[in-house]
């Protein structure tokens, strides 16, 4: 260990994803649409949803601020999530 590294700073290196991880985050399907999203976003108060094509591959990731962006700028609630998304993801 470093000397300048104390033993607290040191150990988030040797736990597990696993052991980091909260709750899985809420997903929804590449098909749904921006309303699909807000609707679900509201209903589990989170802030993100995770973009997933056949319904387990990671694909993108779309926020709140995502979703404000893209009405704010003519969206609408029926435009499919994939128009206001982030992608590509880097996931573990």
């Amino acid at each position: 260990m470093s000397p300048r590294l104390g033993h607290s700073q040191t150990a988030i290196i040797h736990r597990t994803v696993r052991e980091l991880m909260g709750r899985a985050p809420p997903v929804a399907d590449r098909t749904a649409t921006i309303g699909d999203a807000i609707r679900l976003i509201a209903a589990v108060s989170q802030r993100l949803l995770v973009v997933v094509e056949a319904g387990r591959f990671p694909v993108g990731v779309i926020t709140e601020g995502d979703i404000v962006r893209r009405l704010a700028l003519g969206g609408d609630t029926e435009s499919q999530i994939t128009r206001a998304m982030s992608s590509p993801i880097i996931h573990i």
